[in-house]
């Protein structure tokens, strides 16, 4: 019996000092194995974590199409020739003080009609050519008998010009032997015209004579030119007219665009951003504003965005006001930025404003920020600088 007592596990053959160490043996590897289990289940829970981590950071990766990896870019443009690269000009100065633009001809004249919308009642194709600056060019009504409408050719400015004269190049041809006149009006609406100056008679072919409306105080948008015969009779003509210009009392403006290549994002662009530029707002009597579009391939353009005028050497936001890029339909996930359409060239138009034929106000320099999209960085800002 007593060694029964001191020999409890006898078929293990553990009796006295032994079955202490039986004991602990059992209760160390109890909790060993739980010790284990806690172990296993810390890796799981981490295997998870990552796991999630991964998959996540792959699909912002997806989102995001590579936009993570960028290198900064910068572009200039800081001289007068580069300012002499721009891809037109009207009425500018930027001979007179180097890296500046201003107004070259202060004096009140001639209106830039360039760029305006005419409207005809005949001959729709070659409206546009007395404005073309090409005196040898015209636009032609053929055949005209004194029972057909009369000749109408209008002009919109744009909006109101105090207009001293109205001059235009022209003749016509006839076998007849009456003349064609020539009335000048001028509408502020666009519907009813008033009659400006005295009626003139156009000279017969070959030649080709400036006639005006004489000198005239007037306030309108459209200009309209309009041809009817002076005498009655059974003639019939072709009336050709060369050039028009408009002779206003101010204000003197003057623009330049930017050349089609001269701002450039490059082959990793991904987005413009701000716009910047330097001039002088104090003259009184000034004004100078911006606006700008942008081109996949520096031809097809963008249209113009509104004309913004902000302060000098203030950035401008100009993410909303122009087109980047063209990520194309579907979501985000299903995007890759290999893909999208990039709109990295951008064109500025600078209108500069004198309404007192005085003050002259000046652009020294402007700049352009953009992002662009390489390897291996962050989407930095690049700068492209015109005019200094």
């Amino acid at each position: 019996m007593i060694q029964n007592s001191r020999c409890l596990h006898a078929q293990a053959r553990v009796c006295g000092p032994d079955l202490f160490l039986y004991y602990l043996y059992v209760i160390e590897s109890y909790y060993m194995k739980k010790i284990v289990l806690v172990g296993v289940f810390i890796l799981l829970v981490i295997l998870i974590i990552g796991s999630i981590y991964f998959l996540y950071n792959k699909r912002v990766d997806k989102k995001i199409s590579k936009v993570s990896l960028a290198i900064s870019t910068s572009a200039s443009i800081s001289s007068q020739d580069d300012w002499g690269g721009g891809a037109s000009s009207n009425n500018i100065d930027s001979t007179s003080s180097p890296g500046d633009i201003k107004i070259s001809n202060l004096s009140f004249g001639p209106i830039d009609l360039s760029g305006k919308t005419i409207t005809v009642n005949y001959n729709d194709t070659n409206k546009n050519k007395p404005i073309d600056g090409n005196e040898d060019s015209y636009w032609d009504v053929q055949n005209i008998s004194k029972t057909s409408d009369a000749p109408t050719w209008t002009i919109d400015l744009g909006q109101d010009y105090p207009i001293t004269k109205i001059k235009v190049l022209a003749n016509f041809e006839t076998s007849g032997c009456c003349f064609m006149s020539a009335f000048y009006k001028t509408s502020s609406d666009g519907a009813t015209f008033n009659q400006q100056g005295a009626s003139n008679d156009i000279s017969q072919s070959p030649i080709k004579l400036w006639r005006d409306s004489g000198s005239i105080s007037t306030t309108a948008r459209y200009v309209q030119y309009v041809y009817g015969w002076s005498t009655p009779g059974d003639d019939t003509a072709n009336l050709y007219v060369y050039e028009v210009q408009i002779l206003s009392g101010g204000p003197a403006t003057a623009t330049y665009t930017s050349g089609d290549m001269q701002i450039n994002g490059g082959d990793n662009f991904w987005g413009w951003e701000t716009f910047t530029s330097t001039y002088s707002s104090d003259p009184p009597n000034t004004d100078v504003k911006f606006r700008f579009r942008t081109s996949t391939n520096h031809t097809g353009w963008t249209d113009w965005s509104a004309y913004q005028t902000p302060a000098s050497g203030a950035p401008l936001n100009i993410s909303s006001l122009v087109t980047s890029r063209d990520e194309g339909s579907g979501d985000d996930n299903s995007k890759d930025a290999a893909n999208f359409t990039y709109y990295k060239y951008l064109q500025v138009e600078t209108t500069l404003t004198s309404t007192d034929g005085v003050a002259n106000p000046t652009v020294s320099d402007y700049s352009i920020g953009y992002h662009t999209n390489v390897a291996p960085s962050k989407p930095v800002g690049g700068t492209a600088v015109i005019g200094q």
